[in-house]
């Protein structure tokens, strides 16, 4: 089965392959006065080997040359060189998507812009007319991470889809079309591209990963756990399948299956810092907390820069400092440990919503009631789908005493669809607040 990042080779040519045989002639007597004859057959049979060979030469010259030579021209920067030969190359053979590939680079290398952007111009080109075999797809897709950093990405999918179409009985282009779409959080989209794929090569194992995500994201739990089994049932040691069974468990609110799952996998991939952030999700939501943190940490050693990751672990040890609150104040160092981790994810990115809610109940719970109204009023301009940043301004203003704002703040809240023990609390609030 083929996995992701595996690059298809372009078939081999059968070119000057040809089917023939001999006829035994008769012994018999030669006649007298023909010597002529055999002499001019044989003339004639030398002229016609001539014309075979020059025939054979010049499909040699016009057979696909070797190009691990150029390669290492252009490993070794000889860009000038490479440049010419390739040039002559692609003249000759229009549709050979690699030669493209490697001009293209050389030209990029090179600082050449213009010569870069005419040789992709020309592949696209041939893609349109469809002459391209699927080594020759794989790339043009391929070139979709730079295409959508230079043009942006509505350039880059409709270059994608011109591709897909172009090779619409090929998976290899229907797969990178359908992670373009997932990347944009496109699922709908996603999901139909990968499900091609899939259709098109029930051997593809990265299309059934990828469909099995666009599943999870869409809920479409069972179709999900079916696309994970599949990829287990052909590799039972693929760690990135076990972490997809992990997602599928974890939405369905079976948490321990979850575990085991994310666990197993990562037995088999120990450095994958997403599995060890979703299982440190998991064990959250059982409140593990001693766990998750351990979880989030190796997560963190592995990824560092990760904004997910440092407001997890900074609502873990929020939660952590809340245990206990009935009978005393929080733990202060826990609470300075979730402040530091929110702090840390909002640098790496600004105006983070979660980040910013999860520093607006610190705020809260430390009586500093004005911080916490102004940080959570940020969160909602940011991103309004957030009900916990709805509920926890509403909270920050019943405690300061601003009833009114607090009832329209409870009222967003509950016009969202929400946990309905976190909309009982709403309601007795809003009650003893005698909101309309």
């Amino acid at each position: 089965m083929r996995t992701e990042g595996t690059q298809p080779t372009a078939p081999a040519r059968l070119e000057g392959i040809r089917r023939g045989g001999s006829r035994r002639r008769r012994p018999g007597r030669r006649r007298p006065g023909r010597r002529w004859l055999h002499a001019a057959l044989l003339l004639a049979v030398v002229l016609l080997g001539v014309v075979l060979a020059a025939g054979c030469a010049r499909q040699a010259a016009s057979a696909e040359p070797d190009l691990d030579d150029f390669r290492a021209q252009v490993n070794a920067r000889q860009y000038a060189e490479a440049i010419d030969e390739l040039e002559a190359v692609v003249k000759e053979h229009a549709d050979w998507a690699e030669a493209y590939h490697l001009l293209h680079r050389a030209y990029n290398e090179s600082g050449d812009e213009r010569n870069a952007g005419r040789i992709l111009a020309d592949l696209e080109q041939a893609a349109r007319g469809g002459d391209l075999g699927e080594a020759g797809w794989f790339w043009l897709l391929q070139t979709y991470r730079k295409v959508k950093d230079e043009d942006g990405e509505s350039n880059a999918l409709a270059r994608l889809a011109v591709a897909a179409e172009g090779a619409s009985g090929l998976a290899e282009p229907a797969y990178w079309l359908g992670r373009a779409y997932y990347e944009k959080e496109e699922y709908d989209q996603a999901r139909r591209f990968l499900a091609r794929a899939a259709e098109l090569d029930p051997d593809h194992i990265s299309a059934h990963l990828w469909l099995g995500r666009s599943l999870v994201e869409a809920r479409q739990l069972d179709a999900a756990r079916a696309e994970a089994e599949t990829v287990l049932k052909a590799e039972p040691e693929n760690s990135e399948a076990h972490f997809l069974l992990g997602q599928v468990y974890n939405h369905a609110n079976q948490f321990s299956e979850a575990i085991d799952a994310f666990a197993e996998g990562l037995e088999l991939d120990p450095d994958s810092a997403v599995a060890h952030h979703n299982l440190g999700a998991t064990y959250y939501q059982v409140q593990d907390f001693q766990a998750a943190v351990g979880e989030f940490l190796k997560a963190l050693e592995l990824d560092p820069g990760d904004p997910e990751t440092h407001y997890q672990l900074g609502a873990t040890y929020l939660q952590m400092a809340l245990q206990g609150l009935d009978a005393a104040a929080p733990d202060g160092d826990l609470m300075h440990q979730a402040v530091s981790e929110f702090e840390t994810a909002l640098e790496l990115e600004p105006d983070m919503p979660e980040a910013l809610i999860g520093l607006g109940n610190v705020h809260i719970q430390e009586g500093d009631h004005a911080a916490a109204i102004d940080v959570l009023e940020r969160a909602i301009s940011k991103a309004g789908r957030f009900p916990e940043a709805h509920y926890a301004l509403a909270e920050a203003y019943r405690r300061s005493g601003e009833a009114e704002k607090a009832c329209a703040a409870y009222e967003a809240f509950l016009a969202m669809e929400v946990p309905s023990d976190w909309r009982s609390q709403a309601e007795q609030a809003m009650s003893r607040l005698g909101c309309p």
